[in-house]
């Protein structure tokens, strides 16, 4: 069964509601990258790696409204 944006993008909404933190944010979109990996829809694992790479450095922080409009966009689609 395909993992799609959506359901990422809903999952992603409810993850930044319980609590932002990047560092635990990263940690969760990895593990659920991790339980997918072999049935993304096409397109989902670079926006996925977007939450990833919030462990990696200041460089690659995104504030909560920008996490939270990634959400809202994969939703949409």
């Amino acid at each position: 069964m395909m993992y799609t944006k959506a359901e990422f993008g809903e999952s992603l909404l409810e993850a930044v509601k319980r609590d932002y933190d990047e560092v635990e944010l990263a940690r969760w979109a990895y593990e659920l990258y991790l339980d997918h990996a072999n049935h993304l829809e096409p397109g989902l694992y670079e926006e996925m790696m977007k939450i990833v790479s919030l462990e990696g450095g200041d460089e690659f922080l995104l504030s909560e409204s920008q996490i939270r409009k990634i959400g809202e966009e994969l939703t949409r689609k």
